[in-house]
């Protein structure tokens, strides 16, 4: 992935921060990215501040299949640049997840949690 942005100085993350894995995504992308030690411009956007748009009342808002050109233009208004402050803070959230080291994490309330491997049962 990250020989695709080489030449780039913008990159632009399409995450839920309410389901668990496209976070984790998101949290892993920005700690890539990161590692990269590169001047480059993050930002996000998160579909839980995009409207579900009635044309496509099966589909969520974000899925790129559904909305076409014209709803990806229309997104790209909910797109949040993130500052340096807010990159540490997801940063900080993902090193906290590696050093738990769990085999189980779900999305709370928009927050990542480590959980005990029957949580579940």
């Amino acid at each position: 992935m990250l020989e695709k942005i080489e030449k780039h100085n913008k990159v632009r993350i399409w995450t839920s921060t309410i389901t668990t894995e496209d976070y984790l995504n998101m949290l892993y992308v920005l700690h890539l990215l990161k590692t990269q030690d590169k001047k480059i411009e993050i930002s996000i956007v998160d579909s839980t501040k995009v409207p579900i748009d009635d044309e496509y009342p099966n589909c969520a808002a974000w899925n790129m299949v559904c909305v076409g050109d014209e709803g990806v233009k229309r997104l790209l208004g909910y797109e949040e640049k993130l500052a340096s402050k807010k990159i540490d803070e997801f940063l900080n959230i993902w090193d906290e997840l590696v050093k738990q080291n769990s085999s189980l994490r779900i999305c709370v309330d928009s927050k990542v949690q480590s959980v005990n491997e029957t949580y579940f049962d």
